[in-house]
């Protein structure tokens, strides 16, 4: 035998083998298309078993509720000196938290932010947005299913972070209802030295039910402690952007943006520019020229006290009026402030459900935790059933007209 071939005597094999004779070199029959095949299969049926709701779709529905964002408003958060350090810096810097008050605009940063991260060409975005609406997404579970979801599809092979816990359907149901199993997913995810850089928008923090979100806080501000091996070293970056809630622990020694006090121009700017934007909805009006466009917008900037949802309450009202004196008699009935808006929105319950719409917001307003649509029915007395329907249709259909009217 050479040392260049190899001779095979007799070759044989069982009746429907199908015997090869001959030269070889690297040899691979079929192992390598099989063994992708499988990890494809893996791969689809854990996204398929994490999927909840898609964040892009999320978003477009948010911005198509709040209307698009006016060009130029959202902008100096990029060359805010805290927002950069988060932006170039490492380790705990890694985490920063914006804040603010209602109407000041929180939404529709995240949604600037997720858009304005996304033009690196080295980093990948993810992002969640909360809503104690909806019940897909106001869970500290949906948050981790969503963030291990996205992290999965930009990088497959971080598949085995996740196979172990998808194994069988009785595993899968368990991970996917423990906010612990999730989090230890999540956790190995965004802490693997392999991890390419990936941005992370938290909106909404605060609308999470109220143990999930005790759960979720103490985690990150775990994750990016320095003083422990963890996220603050790959390159995992997470803005959270919410309310201003006394309960966030640890994440409260992060960075910090105050859209409220320490940036209050900057946001009232905002406001004044998303007003110019709204009033030339009037435009169409006859007799709508300089004078009144300035009226309204001067009235709107004094009264909106430097919230944009005071704005869309008070576009509200005047794209209702078909002419421009009905437009200047509404205006002149605008409340000051978001507070004032809210009694006005209050004083139109009808005199028939005022008693039961007190109950719903007094309920709503004091309970310790996030009430379940039986619970508020039940404490308010709205569990009466009505033939043909349902018991959660008849609670739904009382709340819609004792507070939407």
């Amino acid at each position: 035998m050479s040392s260049s071939k190899l001779d095979i005597g007799s070759v044989s094999g069982t009746q429907g083998a199908h015997n090869l004779v001959g030269n070889f070199g690297n040899v691979s029959i079929g192992a390598k298309e099989h063994l992708q095949d499988i990890r494809t299969k893996e791969f689809n049926a854990c996204q398929q078993s994490l999927y909840l709701t898609d964040s892009y779709i999320d978003r477009e529905a948010l911005t198509r509720t709040k209307g698009r964002r006016v060009p130029g408003t959202c902008e100096w958060i990029t060359q805010h000196p805290t927002y950069q350090y988060w932006l170039h810096g490492t380790g705990s810097s890694s985490l920063l938290w914006i804040s603010g008050g209602p109407g000041k605009g929180k939404t529709m940063m995240s949604i600037f932010l997720t858009e304005e991260l996304a033009k690196s060409p080295t980093a990948n975005v993810i992002y969640y947005f909360c809503s104690a609406q909806d019940e897909k997404r106001n869970t500290t579970t949906g948050v981790l299913r969503s963030f291990v979801h996205q992290i999965l599809r930009c990088m497959p092979e971080f598949l085995n972070h996740t196979q172990p816990f998808f194994e069988s359907r009785e595993r899968i149901q368990e991970t996917l209802s423990s906010m612990e199993t999730l989090w230890i997913i999540f956790q190995r995810m965004v802490t693997d030295v392999d991890l390419h850089p990936i941005y992370c928008v938290l909106d909404g923090l605060d609308e999470c039910d109220e143990a999930g979100l005790r759960f979720l806080v103490v985690k990150i501000a775990g994750i990016f402690s320095p003083d422990i091996p963890s996220a603050a070293q790959t390159g995992f970056k997470l803005v959270i952007v919410s309310r201003h809630i006394h309960r966030l622990g640890g994440i409260h020694r992060c960075k910090k943006i105050n859209l409220d006090i320490d940036n209050d121009d900057a946001v009232k700017n905002d406001v004044k520019q998303f007003i110019h934007a709204r009033v030339l909805e009037l435009s169409s009006l006859d007799g709508f020229n300089q004078e009144p466009h300035e009226h309204i917008q001067t009235t709107f900037i004094e009264r909106a006290k430097g919230t944009f949802l005071w704005v869309g309450f008070a576009m509200t009202e005047l794209v209702r009026q078909t002419t421009c004196s009905q437009v200047l008699t509404a205006l002149d009935k605008l409340p000051v402030g978001l507070h004032a808006v809210y009694n006005q929105i209050i004083l139109r319950i009808p005199k028939a459900h005022r008693a039961t719409s007190f109950k719903i917001l007094r309920w709503v307003t004091m309970a310790e935790t996030p009430l379940s649509l039986e619970q508020l029915g039940s404490a308010t007395g709205l569990m009466t059933s009505s033939a043909g329907l349902r018991k959660e249709r008849n609670i739904r259909d009382g709340i819609a007209v004792s507070l939407l009217k």
